[in-house]
């Protein structure tokens, strides 16, 4: 009997909550007022009376229009940093052969 052990790989992107849509904590624990990405009312996303896409929607986190408060876009969304881990080999020496 073989057992293989994989290290817990996490989604990629930040931590977005999804009951107040702040980043780097979850629901679970959150004690701040409920804010909907798509109305900014103070109910819960999935909640929301509006179930049709939004063409001009107005981000909640940095208050422009264009993109919601999870995109990518957002000046608001945390920059990820590279991970850190086993340096990648630099393999621009050419191999000689011996002589």
């Amino acid at each position: 009997m073989s057992i293989t052990w994989d290290s817990f790989r996490r989604r990629p992107g930040a931590t977005q909550c999804y009951n107040c849509n702040y980043f780097h904590h979850s629901s679970q624990y959150c004690d701040i007022k409920t804010r909907c990405l798509k109305c900014a009312q103070e109910h819960r996303t999935s909640d929301c009376p509006i179930k049709e896409r939004i063409e001009n929607p107005e981000c909640i986190n940095c208050k422009t229009k264009s993109h919601m408060a999870n995109s990518k876009q957002c000046p608001k969304y945390p920059k990820t940093n590279p991970k850190k881990g086993n340096p990648i080999k630099n393999n621009t020496t050419q191999n000689k052969p011996n002589r």
